[in-house]
């Protein structure tokens, strides 16, 4: 098996360029070895398009994993083929694999970094989210009371197009600064097949191909 290099950076280091400072995780492992494997016995090509990349490539670095990861939606149909699935000694689980390289992409290519937590404790985030909100909720209600109900007495029509404009604002950025973290790990060139077979694809969608889905049929 080859050795690689990871191209997904460390949270310690917060940081998405320097090479020096990416680290090899064992899901980076697990997966090259699965592609490795799945790549020899391709009976699962026609199936999505993260086996139609895979054909593609002669090896499997770890920005190719992690494009991969990001092509895969969980269907499962291929773990129910796969003859080499658990119990087979060989281990192969491609959907749960390449979930958990998704996830570690998640992390890594989240802005703020803070976030990454949401994707590793989802639930733990979602009830401290639901706590603090209703916390606010019932400040909020216990401090302005209108006595005509009129609502906008207690929240001002232009407060409340200001709070959800800057909320959503900052969920655009932090959408637009993963995806362009998460492009420019994709992007990086590894090995492919000989200059004799027809040229790959380009490792990331088009922003046309990620609009229609056409990747997807």
């Amino acid at each position: 098996m080859t050795q690689l290099t990871s191209a997904l950076p460390t949270r310690e280091s917060g940081h998405h360029r320097t090479p020096s400072r990416w680290t090899l995780t064992e899901v980076m492992r697990k997966a090259e070895h699965e592609m490795v494997v799945c790549n020899a016995c391709r009976y699962c090509e026609a199936y999505c398009p993260v086996f139609q990349a895979m054909e593609q490539r002669v090896t499997f670095q770890s920005a190719d994993l992690t494009y991969l990861a990001n092509l895969c939606h969980n269907c499962g149909e291929c773990l129910y083929a796969c003859q080499y699935a658990p119990p087979h000694e060989f281990n192969i689980d491609v959907p749960r694999t390449l979930s958990r390289v998704r996830v570690e992409s998640y992390e890594s290519f989240a802005w703020p970094s803070f976030a990454a937590v949401a994707f590793r404790r989802p639930w733990v985030t979602t009830f401290v989210a639901l706590a603090v909100g209703a916390v606010i909720s019932f400040i909020a209600a216990r401090t302005f009371q209108a006595r005509d109900a009129d609502f906008y007495k207690v929240i001002p029509h232009d407060v409340m197009v200001m709070i959800f404009g800057v909320v959503g604002l900052f969920v655009a950025a932090a959408i637009a600064v993963g995806h362009r973290r998460f492009t420019t790990i994709a992007d990086l060139k590894g090995p492919r097949r000989s200059s004799h077979v027809a040229s790959p694809p380009r490792p990331g969608p088009s922003p046309r191909r990620s609009a229609t889905l056409d990747v997807l049929t």
